[in-house]
């Protein structure tokens, strides 16, 4: 869900009004982590005001959040709201967080740094946390979900040296994906998933259509 507050604020104010917005969503039981972002006019230039990102990891319902949002915001303060549910969990954390992925810019181009021009940051010492959560988001200490996620890359860097499992992004990329989805999410979805089943099944097929054609070519 997102929160967009309608005026600007200085550095004191939005820490300020964010603490108080922050109790009263965690009163109401939500759990949440939240990106902040400066927000840009029609033209992209940073502007005194700012709005929020926070992936829900409480059970609610719509109406539930919208109303926790309405009654967390400090009176006259405008803003607006929305509440959606998150259709591609990679996409977004990698939009939210403004990674340096490759795809399609709003241009429609295909760059190496699709999120480049919103990668705006605060300057330091200002006392502003870019991230933060609401409740107790994180089951797991730092230490230990960095080591989750390195194992993970591990995991999935030695499942692509395989050929099959690279001869199936391959497919995948030429044959469905190619000018939808970038390579490297193809990637990785592959091969965080290789030991399973049904990718280990369509590999197994494909690497035996390419050994046929192969062995039928002149």
């Amino acid at each position: 869900m997102g929160i967009n507050f309608e005026i600007d604020q200085s550095p004191k104010e939005i820490s300020e009004t964010w603490a108080k917005v922050r109790r009263k969503l965690q009163a109401a039981g939500i759990v949440a982590y939240r990106i902040l972002e400066i927000t840009t006019d029609g033209n992209g230039r940073p502007m005194n005001r700012v709005h929020y990102h926070l992936l829900v990891k409480s059970d609610h319902t719509k109406a539930d959040l919208e109303r926790a949002i309405d009654t967390s915001i400090p009176a006259g303060l405008p803003f607006h709201k929305h509440v959606k549910p998150i259709k591609n969990p990679w996409g977004y954390i990698c939009y939210i967080l403004k990674a340096k992925v490759g795809g399609f810019n709003k241009q429609g181009r295909r760059v190496a740094d699709k999120w480049a021009d919103e990668r705006i940051m605060f300057r330091s010492k200002l006392g502003i946390k870019k991230v933060a959560t609401v409740g107790k988001f994180f089951v797991k200490s730092k230490a230990a979900l960095w080591n989750d996620i390195k194992e993970q890359e591990r995991t999935i860097g030695d499942n692509l040296a395989r050929p099959e499992i690279a001869g199936l992004v391959d497919f995948l990329y030429n044959n469905y994906f190619g000018r939808q989805i970038d390579r490297k999410d193809i990637e990785r979805r592959v091969g965080l998933h290789a030991d399973g089943e049904p990718i280990q099944r369509w590999a197994a097929k494909v690497e035996a259509q390419r050994k046929a054609a192969f062995q039928q070519a002149p």
